[in-house]
């Protein structure tokens, strides 16, 4: 008698644990969907970019700083894997997973910081660093995405840059209000300066 007591009070114990152990993988799954959904809402907003960034660039982009450095991460080491895998380079490949992120994130922030003082001693206005940010990310992924064939076609670089530079003015002068004029001479003259000094680097590599 007392056996059978033990056996049903062991099988209760145990229905209950599954139960509980149910319900907790139940809760972590509600935890962890409002998060893919919104994963995938931000992937539908960079594809909805991609298909008209010369007007989607205008709009504001949700994403705390947090989010905008993951993805832009995400994005830059895709982008210097592919460039590795065309075509195939072990050393590219390192060099897209470890430096790539590295050298988007530095040249990004000094970008923007660019702006961001620009604004402030010429214009003299203030304007959130996230925001403009957000425009230097946006502006730079058709240059990513063009930069995985550039060790096919190297002169593809510059095209992808002056795309970016584009997508700069347009949001220069649309989302952040900079006189127009003023927008294409302070982006022409960047893009300048990178021009030369990719004409600066590839004289070096020749020479090596």
């Amino acid at each position: 008698m007392k056996t059978m007591i033990l056996d049903q009070g062991l099988s209760l114990y145990c229905h209950y644990s599954d139960l509980a152990s149910l319900s907790s993988v139940m809760a972590d799954i509600r935890d962890v969907t409002p998060q893919i959904q919104e994963i995938k809402k931000d992937f539908l907003l960079i594809l909805k970019f991609l298909k008209n960034p010369l007007n989607e660039i205008s709009f504001p982009l949700p994403w705390s700083w947090q989010k905008s450095i993951l993805y832009y991460a995400v994005i830059s080491i895709a982008a210097g894997i592919l460039n590795g895998l065309i075509p195939p380079n072990i050393y590219h490949i390192a060099f897209g997973l470890i430096f790539m992120p590295i050298i988007t994130f530095v040249t990004s922030h000094i970008l923007a910081g660019f702006f961001y003082y620009y604004f402030q001693v010429f214009e003299k206005r203030m304007v959130n660093f996230l925001e403009i940010f957000h425009l230097v990310i946006l502006a730079n992924i058709p240059f990513l995405l063009v930069h995985t064939l550039s060790s096919l076609v190297p002169p593809i670089t510059l095209i992808g840059l002056a795309f970016s530079a584009l997508l700069m003015i347009v949001g220069l002068t649309d989302k952040l209000n900079l006189n127009k004029k003023k927008s294409i001479q302070l982006v022409s003259l960047l893009y300048l300066m990178i021009f030369a000094v990719w004409i600066w680097e590839k004289i070096i590599a020749t020479r090596l």
